[in-house]
């Protein structure tokens, strides 16, 4: 592990002294990256440089976590139940990451001027999960998806079988609805259909969130879609 009293002592011995800094500003990048510290140390010794600048980049744990912001992004048109499916590994990762040791730097960097010119190396401190570097736990939620993709297609086809035939129940709840028959413009229309989905019973749900905006407060575009075929399977009833 490479930490700033690591190499303050490395440097020492070459007669360099070492000063530990907390901010480089824009210095890695508009500096010069040598290929490693071998390099490094040999170009300071060669261009007789007395004092290099330590930087030490410390990582947040919380970065790691896959939280419920992250969620609500990711997989806000997942399916519920397969999202209540792999929670229990989304918790176990968030718990491994919690015992991981964040104390010592992600990575260090040396640097020192030369010629009005900045010279730097970095070294990196691997912080490995079960012998693999960290992800960016948007990264890792998707990783999670892809390894459970067949339960999810099993849920989703499940799914999809349910919402059909709760589609077909409200397609007969509907067309037996008499004001729904008074409903002869596409306004009376919505306001009967945002009505409908207000109240809707609990079990008609999945239906509900495939066609209904809750938070907007309006149909998606396969409610209006849906609305508008029955008044059409209505009006094609009465023309016979």
């Amino acid at each position: 592990m490479i930490t700033f009293e690591i190499l303050a002592e490395v440097f020492a011995k070459e007669k360099v002294k070492a000063f530990r800094v907390y901010d480089i500003g824009e210095t890695l990048k508009k500096g010069l990256l040598m290929s490693g510290m071998p390099d490094f140390t040999e170009f300071i010794k060669s261009a007789n440089i007395k004092r290099v600048f330590i930087y030490e980049y410390y990582e947040d744990v919380e970065d790691y976590y896959i939280t419920e912001d992250v969620l609500s992004k990711e997989a806000r048109y997942e399916n519920e139940e397969f999202l209540e499916y792999i929670l229990p590994q989304i918790n176990e990762y968030n718990r491994q990451i919690a015992n991981l040791d964040f104390n010592y730097p992600s990575w260090v960097a040396a640097i020192c001027f030369c010629d009005n010119n900045a010279f730097f190396t970095i070294c990196n401190n691997d912080r490995l999960l079960n012998g693999e570097e960290l992800k960016e736990p948007e990264e890792k939620y998707k990783l999670i998806c892809l390894l459970n993709e067949e339960h999810r297609e099993k849920i989703r086809e499940i799914s999809e079988n349910k919402i059909e035939v709760l589609r077909e129940e409200l397609r007969e709840q509907i067309l037996s609805d008499k004001s729904f028959q008074l409903c002869t413009n596409q306004q009376l229309r919505r306001d009967y259909a945002h009505k409908l989905f207000k109240n809707m019973h609990k079990k008609f749900e999945p239906l509900k969130k495939v066609m209904y905006r809750e938070n907007l407060s309006i149909l998606s575009l396969d409610g209006k879609d849906f609305i508008e075929l029955l008044w059409r399977e209505i009006k094609e009833r009465n023309t016979k």
